[in-house]
């Protein structure tokens, strides 16, 4: 036994020769894996990003959809103008229902850059909405130049893109 002033001086102990008073370390390593509560805290995570990140990403598509209508419609536009230069000739760009368009080189139709409803929804989906402003159809004569102003809008849910067609030939894609 230990002496009286030595347990008065260290009151913690009271058996300090008893060697099962003191515990045994437990062992804390374990095998590989996680437990149930890490799991599902991980699970939480997943879904509350999936929840926020899901609606954004559906947005984005549908404005790259829009943007994309919106190009295409553009490089058409400017197609036609440069090949009236180059080639002489009289250019016609029109629209038809929807979002379709019809080009036509000095009267014959040019499939390539022409485009028909269904192929505008194969491409682009439904979201993207087109109204096209100013003379129909719309003609580059063979300096580059259109008789009149004309105008393109595309839209979807939360974007819309102009195309703006000075009577100079010039074309203008941007934001509105």
């Amino acid at each position: 036994m230990v002496a009286i002033d030595t347990i008065q001086s260290r009151p913690s102990l009271l058996w300090a020769d008893s060697a099962d008073f003191i515990l045994p370390k437990q062992e804390t390593h374990r095998d590989g894996g996680l437990t149930l509560v890490e799991l599902l805290v991980v699970i939480a995570i997943i879904a509350i990003i999936g929840g926020v990140g899901l609606p954004l990403i559906a947005q984005s598509m549908d404005n790259a959809h829009v943007r994309y209508a919106a190009q295409k419609i553009t490089d058409t536009l400017r197609w036609s103008r440069e090949t009236a230069i180059a080639d002489d000739a009289n250019v016609q760009f029109s629209a038809n229902q929807g979002c379709a368009w019809q080009v036509t080189l000095n009267g014959v139709a040019v499939p390539e850059e022409s485009m028909t409803a269904a192929q505008f929804q194969a491409d682009f989906g439904q979201r993207p909405q087109c109204a096209f402003t100013g003379g129909d159809p719309l003609s580059f004569n063979p300096t580059g130049l259109v008789s009149g102003a004309y105008s393109v809008q595309v839209g979807g849910a939360k974007t819309t893109w102009t195309i703006q067609v000075s009577p100079t030939g010039t074309i203008q894609l941007g934001a509105s």
